[in-house]
């Protein structure tokens, strides 16, 4: 009797188990110290792509089939396996007793190897980048027959294929080593297409094979994709084909299993070619306050975007909703009014097919009845103070019931919705739970019933895929891993730190040249480059390093130039990266080179990325992942050097070698303490016209990035280059003050308002008010004051002790004396961020804020305790909270003594939240 074939499925067992989520390192580079890249254990003809599979080292008696495509039951079906992951090639089931196959030498060595490994913590989604071209080496791990299909990577998927087989019963493995935890519930998800399958005859046998589904997927031409997910917990695994249940299967699952795609085609003829591609495994654990491209983070130090997740309840508030350093807590102590509500919606439209997961904990419900309602009338009930969980909905005036529950009250869980256009399923820790109609409703809501009782619960974490995040929020969530940024748009500064500034090799100016969003430095025809600074943290676990170039001509033959850092240009045009680690006592460099040449003229976006956790380095061109490279446990480093090294715009092959400078220009150079997926590298190149913004007067792409940098302004931040990047408009901020003043006259007429359509302005015109500015000012080695900031004051001069008393402020729009209360001379929703250091919060200033602060607005006050109610009134007004950044959290006034009058002032955020229940 022959093992089942598995498309899509099931489990390997782990022998080395473990109770945490780890992701395991593989030795996936063999050869030369200098990073030669191991190939596949055999080449890989060019072909289509592939579907999936997964197998059990454990051996059953009976073998059970989990889809049949139409008549093609031989070929692709789930189901266990007895197969051991390193044994030859299982033997047909064939009456007549087919000989069993032997394997080449090449893959019996292959399949005898062992690779030595490491498991370090990942709790994020993992996500299985497939680009033409790659080497299928490191994770995954491939065992073919002679004649089994071939596996070809393309873009995005793989592609398996056989035409007119020769020999019967070959079979194509292919592993993902990398081991998924079943505990608290995980998903293995990717997309199939079936499109051609003839002449594979029929394998079927009722006393073998068990159908527990059967697939609407059929061998096609239409280049239909189709969505696979698999679920899997301790005890059960469960299919999804399209966002629709196939089936529930309770099983005793390993701890930890691997992904197996696995393909056979039976009889002499045969001809198959079937793709796999958008592979994701989906852990149950969350990184705790970390956003990732498919997480949003719920926390004091990750803060819900208002556009994305909208918090709401009753206008007397009768919850308090807060948030603690890993989870936002919703809570009553205790409730003071019957049966209220408090709402978390997510915003952003859903793809059709969707996976959508919140962590949560229910840490305590009291009094008959609490409940949360999920997407819909889809209820957790929780009755007899916590005492009963079941899931329901409410229909003809009662509650019926839809499955019982089995979280545990102060243990955080596990709530998985798998959505159609009008379907939707739950899970519980990866349990199957039921599936029922649905009207896309994409909102959590929270009930508690009886007053004088108490309810808490937590929210960590909201996980969507695929991704519903927008660019500017991606890029907001890259944002705060900005180690370093060098604009090179006139200066050779970097915005991030004013000590850690570049400097150019031999003495003169740098010149610059128009690039592509902006000056650019220009590096053709000199005999300098810059010298990049050793920055705050030089070490990290992962890291990211952009930039923008364009090459006039190759250096000479066997020659390197620099482009940024380890970036680097040989005589090919093909970038060359220098990966820098530690290894313990010394480091050690391995040398990457690209597939494919950077063209000559053309303005191009190279990004390297690496991450520990995964063992892996990419390099991206113009956005496109141009390869992934698996590192072994030997050459990856928790301390790998972050990339502020070298030169920009040339390179020395040694410390006596002579400099070869880049014969072309460099812009935009950014270093990021955190590894990019393919979504965020398309954003930062700018390869995409939605990703970015235009004006009629100035037609240039700028990149989303650069938007978020510049206009996210924070204190100590000082923007001198601003107006030479064109952000948002030809019209400049000093145009538009001016326009104001026009309107509203000097000082501001109180009964006057300017609007954006009379200033001609857009609504995506940034908008940054500072109550009581006088401008940047450097004093007692301290930066305050905003760049980019429309100051609005009594006052026309400077008051500040120093160099700077009575000079102009800068971008000043004058009021009337601030003991007569007057009022901002803009209408509602005028702006973006609204920020006062050191002023007093008085009720009219509450009452401006509120009308001109737009939803969505931050508003940002350095103040006094004194004025702790006031604040909490106006977080109020805004239904929304107060929080402490841990950026720039406070400073003193009046210097650095007390003897000058030192006051403390502590900052304060509030996000507006002026939308209505």
């Amino acid at each position: 009797m022959s093992s089942c074939i598995c498309p899509a499925c099931l489990m390997e067992k782990n022998n080395t188990p473990d109770h945490s989520y780890t992701s395991t390192k593989k030795n996936q580079l063999k050869g030369s110290e200098k990073g030669e890249q191991i190939q596949s254990e055999r080449s890989l003809t060019p072909s289509q792509s592939t579907f999936s599979y997964l197998n059990s080292h454990v051996s059953f008696t009976k073998q059970y089939s989990l889809f049949t495509f139409d008549k093609y039951t031989t070929n692709i079906s789930t189901g266990l396996s007895s197969i051991p992951i390193n044994t030859s090639s299982p033997s047909s089931n064939d009456s007549s007793g087919s000989n069993k196959l032997k394997r080449n030498e090449h893959q019996q060595q292959f399949v005898k190897e062992k690779m030595a490994n490491v498991e370090v913590k990942k709790d994020g989604i993992i996500d299985y980048p497939l680009y033409e071209g790659q080497s299928l080496g490191g994770i995954w791990n491939i065992r073919r027959d002679p004649q089994g299909p071939i596996v070809t990577p393309k873009n995005g998927y793989l592609d398996f294929s056989i035409d007119n087989l020769q020999i019967a019963h070959q079979y194509t493995y292919i592993t993902i080593n990398t081991p998924l935890p079943t505990k608290g519930g995980s998903l293995f998800t990717f997309r199939a297409r079936p499109s051609i399958i003839q002449n594979t005859g029929e394998w079927w046998d009722g006393s073998i094979f068990h159908t527990l589904a059967q697939s609407n997927i059929s061998p096609n031409y239409t280049k239909k994709w189709n969505d696979i997910v698999m679920a899997f917990s301790p005890t059960s695994v469960s299919v999804w084909e399209n966002g629709l249940h196939m089936f529930n299967w309770e099983k005793s699952v390993d701890e930890k299993i691997k992904p197996i795609f696995y393909m056979q085609v039976r009889d002499v003829g045969g001809k198959l070619s079937f793709q796999i591609g958008n592979i994701f495994a989906v852990p149950p654990l969350f990184l705790a306050s970390v956003n990732t491209p498919w997480d949003y983070a719920l926390s004091k130090s990750s803060l819900p975007d208002p556009t994305v997740i909208k918090i709401s309840q009753q206008p007397d508030r009768p919850f308090k909703v807060s948030f603690e350093d890993t989870f936002m807590r919703i809570s009553a102590q205790p409730l003071k009014k019957h049966h209220q509500w408090v709402y978390v919606e997510l915003t952003p439209k859903l793809p059709t097919y969707s996976i959508i997961i919140c962590r949560l904990r229910i840490n305590e419900s009291g009094g008959y009845e609490s409940k949360i309602h999920f997407f819909g009338n889809n209820i957790l009930r929780i009755t007899d103070s916590g005492k009963t969980l079941r899931w329901q909905y409410w229909s003809d005036q009662q509650f019926h019931d839809l499955a019982s529950s089995n979280i545990t009250i102060g243990d955080f869980f596990l709530v998985t919705m798998i959505t159609t256009e009008n379907r939707i399923s739950f899970l519980e820790n990866g349990i199957f739970k039921f599936t029922r109609n649905w009207n896309r409703e994409a909102k959590l809501s929270i009930a508690h019933l009886r007053v004088d009782t108490n309810l808490s619960i937590d929210l960590s974490g909201i996980r969507t895929l695929p991704s519903s995040k927008s660019p500017a929020l991606l890029l907001t969530d890259l944002q705060p891993s900005l180690l370093a940024y060098f604009p090179l748009k006139g200066s050779i500064e970097n915005v991030m730190s004013s000590d850690q500034q570049l400097v150019m090799t031999e003495e003169g100016s740098q010149n610059f040249i128009q690039g592509p969003f902006g000056l650019a430095a220009n590096f053709s025809g000199k005999r300098t480059a810059l010298q990049m600074p050793q920055l705050q943290n030089r070490l990290a676990s992962s890291y990211t390093l952009s930039a923008w170039t364009k090459v006039n001509s190759y250096p000479d033959n066997g020659k390197l130039t620099g482009i940024a850092g380890p970036i680097l240009l040989n005589s090919d045009g093909k970038v060359v990266y220098h990966f820098i680690y530690n290894k313990i006592t010394n480091y050690n460099t391995i040398i990457f080179t690209s597939n494919r040449s950077i063209e000559q003229g053309n303005w191009y976006n190279i990004i390297v990325t690496y991450s520990y956790d995964e063992s892996r380095l990419s390099i991206y061109i113009n956005g496109l992942l141009d390869q992934i490279i698996y590192l072994s446990l030997s050459e990856c480093s928790q301390a790998a050097i972050i990339p502020s090294v070298f030169f920009i715009g040339g390179y020395k092959e040694s410390f006596d070698e002579p400099l070869v400078v880049l014969d072309g220009a460099v812009g935009d150079v950014m270093i990021f303490t955190q590894y990019i997926q393919d979504n965020i590298a398309l954003v930062l190149s700018n390869n995409n016209l939605n990703l970015t913004q235009t004006s009629t007067e100035n037609s240039r792409l700028v990149p989303l990035f650069i938007l978020v940098v510049w206009n996210i302004m924070r204190i100590g931040i000082e923007n001198k280059i601003a107006s030479q990047l064109d952000l948002q408009s030809a019209l400049n901020l000093e145009e538009v003050v001016n326009r104001i003043c026009d309107i509203v006259y000097v000082p501001a007429t109180p009964s006057k308002r300017v609007t954006r359509k009379q200033l001609g302005i857009s609504e995506s015109y940034r908008i940054h008010l500072d109550i009581g500015g006088e401008g940047p000012m450097h004093e007692f080695g301290i930066n305050t004051g905003f760049m980019n900031a429309i100051n609005i004051n009594e006052v026309k001069t400077i008051s500040f002790d120093g160099p700077l008393n009575k000079k102009p402020i800068p971008f000043l729009v004058q009021v009337a004396r601030w003991i007569t209360d007057p009022a901002y001379p803009f209408e509602d929703n005028f702006a973006d961020q609204i920020s006062m250091i050191g002023g007093s919060l008085t009720p009219k200033n509450i009452d401006e804020i509120v009308h001109v602060i737009r939803d969505g607005g931050v508003i940002d006050l350095w103040i006094s305790s004194s004025f702790e109610e006031a604040v909490e009134e106006l977080a109020n007004r805004l239904n929304s909270w107060v929080v402490e950044p841990e950026d720039l959290p406070m400073f003193k006034a009046n210097g650095p003594n007390e003897k000058n009058g030192g006051s403390w002032f502590v900052r304060k955020s509030i996000v507006a939240r002026k939308y209505k229940v």
